[in-house]
């Protein structure tokens, strides 16, 4: 498992990567992080599938920029690590 930053314009995207496999992208809920809500499953999940599990804006390792926080600016973070995940399809999995 490592912690990797990516761009996404206006801000840089901490994200954790473990496994291998078909890619999973790992989106956490409101007032939460990549941390809280997915560390108990990743070592399973990643037995099977690269996972992402990325910090949103103001979220765990991913710092507020002080810009507004809008759903384009949120949508611009999911798309960067799909484009980072590489291989097509990416599995979504939201947790909310």
């Amino acid at each position: 498992m490592q912690r990797l930053e990516i761009a996404s314009e206006p801000i840089r995207t901490s994200l954790i990567e473990a496994g291998t496999g078909r890619p999973t992208l790992l989106v956490h809920g409101t007032s939460s992080s990549a941390e809280t809500n997915w560390a108990a499953l990743l070592p399973g999940l990643a037995q099977r599938r690269r996972c992402l599990a990325l910090d949103l804006a103001g979220s765990g390792e991913t710092r507020d920029d002080g810009a507004p926080l809008t759903l384009d600016a949120l949508v611009g973070q999911v798309r960067d690590c799909m484009v980072l995940a590489g291989d097509l399809p990416v599995d979504l999995v939201g947790y909310s």
